[in-house]
């Protein structure tokens, strides 16, 4: 589609009010190079749902939801005005040509799903490490991972269930739970993998606290049906020894969007302290659980955000945690540079193709920024291409 073509489309449909489908639109035709555009389509996006969800439950006027929406049909022309042909896909063969054959030079294995996600990352994995080595013990764990969505904090929490899985359960059927998804390898694409799911934490700000409980006690009862029967006392459940799921360990991984409440609201923290709460009663008998919480904000990486760093050691003093201890905090999801995608290479082919992997990365650099969304969208074209060819 050519940018002219996009813009006729999408100002159709802000003519017929339809503001989400100029939006998914919009962004689907956004190169993953072009991550400031996509960061400005994401934020309406969020914006928008804010609306729609504050105007549904009655907290705001139809004259405010009307004033809103016309701020963000505003925001999006004037997205639509900044927009340059560069920002949208444009597939380039020869480049992609080359890749390949880089990789046939190499005798690059075919990529484990695994490896997609496993690039950079030293210092907060070493932080979740250490972290799991001083609370492996526990009968329940939680995890805060803080960053911008063009730093991938939900691959994080996805790379943390696959070590547990491959290295600490060491591969055995059944042994840890978490919630899976299909997703397309790359738009448009018949191909499907299996991955990790992180879903939005059962919260709204403005419910009461009973609401919110009852919330997340009818989603554990979804996602663990039979095991985590609606009409029993999660405190009950929880204390229990008999009837337990067959699980090891129960892996759970919510995603929570700040810029969503426009900060972190006290009730997001009354919220999560009744979780630890009820939690640490937890029976010493299997299964664990385990909480990822994956904590995101636009540009955070790149901004003080103190309200964060304070909700969650407001909990950590509520119930006494010394650092790292049961709860822990990961921060700090910076993108990664040129050294850590030439180390990625370097550790699957036993450094023998120094040439090759520098071409490879200048590849690399010609068409994405070190975000770890481009990382990422890189590093899935290889494992299909790997996969495919073998």
């Amino acid at each position: 589609m050519t940018l002219k073509q996009l813009k006729i489309l999408v100002t159709d449909l802000l003519e017929e009010g339809e503001l989400k489908k100029a939006l998914v639109l919009l962004e689907h035709e956004l190169a993953e190079t072009a991550s400031q555009e996509r960061n400005r389509c994401v934020q309406l996006k969020a914006r928008l749902k804010n609306y729609q969800k504050e105007e549904d439950a009655g907290i705001i006027t139809f004259s405010t939801t009307h004033t809103g929406f016309s701020q963000i049909v505003k925001a999006i022309q004037n997205l639509l005005g900044d927009l340059k042909p560069e920002h949208l896909h444009n597939q380039n063969a020869e480049q992609q040509s080359r890749i390949q054959a880089l990789l046939e030079e190499m005798g690059f294995p075919a990529l484990p799903l695994a490896g997609v996600v496993d690039c950079d990352r030293t210092k907060p994995i070493n932080v979740y490490r250490s972290a799991f080595g001083q609370n492996r013990d526990l009968s329940s764990q939680f995890y805060f991972i803080t960053g911008c969505p063009t730093q991938k904090p939900d691959s994080l929490a996805e790379r943390i269930i696959y070590e547990l899985r491959d290295k600490h359960y060491q591969g055995v059927a059944d042994t840890i739970f978490y919630e899976t998804e299909q997703r397309e390898l790359g738009k448009g694409s018949a191909w499907y993998v299996t991955r990790m799911k992180a879903v939005p934490l059962p919260f709204l700000h403005y419910n009461r606290l009973t609401e919110n409980q009852a919330a997340f006690i009818q989603y554990l009862s979804q996602t663990l049906p039979g095991a985590v029967p609606a009409d029993v006392p999660l405190e009950v459940l929880l204390e229990q020894k008999e009837n337990r799921p067959a699980f090891r360990m129960i892996t759970l991984v919510f995603t929570i969007d700040i810029d969503e409440y426009d900060g972190w609201p006290a009730t997001l923290t009354a919220y999560l302290d009744w979780l630890i709460t009820v939690f640490k009663r937890n029976s010493a008998t299997a299964p664990v659980f385990k909480f990822l919480f994956v904590i995101q904000s636009n540009g955070i990486h790149t901004k003080d955000h103190p309200e964060v760093k304070e909700g969650i050691d407001t909990l950590k003093t509520n119930h006494n945690i010394s650092d790292q201890q049961f709860c822990t905090r990961i921060e700090q999801l910076l993108p990664a540079e040129s050294p850590d995608l030439k180390r990625w290479f370097s550790q699957r082919t036993n450094n023998l193709y120094p040439l090759q992997i520098e071409e490879m990365v200048e590849n690399y650099t010609k068409k994405y920024s070190f975000d770890m969304n481009n990382i990422e969208t890189f590093l899935l074209d290889i494992y299909k291409y790997t996969n495919q060819t073998r």
